[in-house]
């Protein structure tokens, strides 16, 4: 088995979204709304699966 770190982007962050009806949505074209949250990522050996822990 093998892992990694990775960034995964969950939901929608709540300080980006207030951010973008502060700046009349300009700011959603630079950075998005959702945010990224660090996770493990595991492949198996075998059967080349992947999953995030």
């Amino acid at each position: 088995m093998r892992t990694a770190s990775v960034k995964l982007k969950r939901g929608i962050s709540g300080g980006k979204a207030t951010g973008a009806v502060v700046t009349g949505g300009f700011s959603v074209l630079l950075t998005g709304l959702s945010r990224k949250v660090k996770a493990t990522q595991a492949t198996c050996g075998n059967c080349r699966v992947t999953w995030e822990i």
